[in-house]
């Protein structure tokens, strides 16, 4: 993330901060992750939020590094998001995210949600638009980009009918400007940058996720399952994931969360994630 960015988000969240803060009822939140897989990759992210009645605003930095492969493979990320709660079942969210590292790879996300609950049920309706721009390996110092985008709507939907059980299942069907089949062919990898390369063929398809989760006083557990298809070779990922939400009687929350990815093309991997939240 460049510096202009970062001046960006602290005078925007510092503005948002002033305006809120003369009004009532301000509560904050600040969450911090780790995460990491034995395959070396390191994952830090950070997001502060601001509640104050119905509005809620978010900022998150994210942090991804592969220590053991050149460091042009590592990329930074940062999003905002807003979001208003209309009445008791209504709400309506935007967000905006960038992903990814200059001269490399870089991904624009703008996401609109739009939520509804009931009594037992919790839904939510998400389009997205994601504009992607890739570069060529360095020719001459000089570096070659080109630009796709994806669309897509995720519906993701909860039931707590059954307490102490909850169920949850979703997905997303991802639409793309090019045929991203290219990007298994050999000379792929003689023109992209290597970061660019790993990203294009870890496009996504699809994928749905199901999860069932039992809540007890102070802590929740939940296992799931998510399938993955690729949108360049047809090849698919199985994660399976259990995940423990612990919450104090004070005011934080810890998460835990372990988990393992099967590949169709083999090279499995194991994952393990910690999470805290703090609210004041």
């Amino acid at each position: 993330m460049n510096k202009s960015n970062i001046n960006f988000l602290i005078l925007l969240f510092s503005a948002l901060n002033i305006t809120l803060i003369q009004a009532d009822e301000t509560e904050y939140s600040l969450y911090l992750e780790a995460a990491s897989d034995d395959a070396d990759t390191d994952r830090y992210y950070s997001e502060l939020t601001v509640i104050n009645n119905d509005h809620l605003f978010a900022i998150g930095v994210d942090i991804t590094r592969v220590p053991e492969i050149p460091t042009d493979l590592s990329a930074n990320g940062y999003n905002v998001s807003y979001n208003y709660q209309l009445n008791t079942a209504w709400d309506l969210g935007a967000s905006y995210e960038r992903w990814g590292t200059d001269q490399r790879i870089l991904a624009d996300t703008l996401n609109i949600n739009i939520g509804l609950k009931t009594d037992n049920w919790q839904f939510l309706l998400s389009p997205e638009y994601r504009n992607i721009k890739i570069y060529s390996q360095a020719r001459n110092n000089r570096r070659v980009s080109r630009s796709f985008h994806s669309t897509t709507v995720g519906v993701d939907a909860w039931y707590y009918g059954f307490d102490p059980f909850e169920i949850s299942v979703g997905g997303k069907k991802y639409d793309y400007s090019i045929d991203t089949r290219i990007f298994t062919n050999p000379a792929a990898g003689r023109v992209l940058s290597l970061q660019a390369l790993l990203y294009t063929r870890g496009l996504t398809d699809y994928y749905y996720s199901y999860e069932l989760a039992y809540n007890f006083p102070h802590q929740r557990i939940g296992i799931e399952r998510t399938r993955i298809e690729s949108a360049v070779d047809e090849e698919h990922s199985d994660v399976t994931s259990l995940r423990l939400n612990y919450f104090s009687q004070t005011n934080w929350i810890l998460t835990l969360e372990a988990g393992q990815t099967e590949a169709s093309s083999g090279g499995d991997l194991t994952y393990g994630l910690v999470g805290i939240n703090f609210n004041w």
